[in-house]
């Protein structure tokens, strides 16, 4: 989804109360990120900031370079915590998404980390077409 967009569209946004394009990618990936480093199981590289004022300011929403490299960091992060997951992981119900959160389990982590990326691969259809793009095959 993210290569489909020309870079001269990541500041490109249907409606102004949405992200930009390029904001919808980080987010997508921030979020994924956030989920998993719940479990404590990998730690998250310095190269992937957490912080949405440092990733705005290491990656501009509309340097398409940039956020591709950063949305790739995040899911190599995602498959290296689903790498060194074991069956007693998926029991967990401790983790803790956010300090003063309620704690969750590890499945509800997953599903909500799917979901999530199946929720903004749906909106960001909708950033290609309004562009005249024939967004990829799912």
């Amino acid at each position: 989804m993210l290569d489909a967009m020309p870079t001269e569209h990541f500041h490109s946004k249907p409606d102004p109360a949405q992200r930009t394009f390029g904001d919808q990618m980080r987010h997508l990936a921030l979020a994924n990120v956030v989920y998993f480093r719940a479990l404590g199981l990998v730690p998250v590289p310095d190269s992937l900031p957490v912080d949405r004022n440092q990733l705005a300011a290491a990656v501009p929403e509309t340097d398409k370079a940039k956020v591709r490299t950063y949305v790739a960091g995040c899911f190599d992060y995602v498959q290296a915590v689903l790498a060194r997951m074991t069956e007693k992981d998926l029991q967990r119900t401790d983790l803790k998404l956010f300090p003063k959160a309620a704690p969750h389990s590890t499945i509800d982590v997953c599903l909500r980390a799917y979901m999530h990326t199946a929720h903004h691969r749906g909106q960001a259809v909708c950033y290609l077409r309004v562009k005249g793009i024939t967004p990829p095959a799912w």
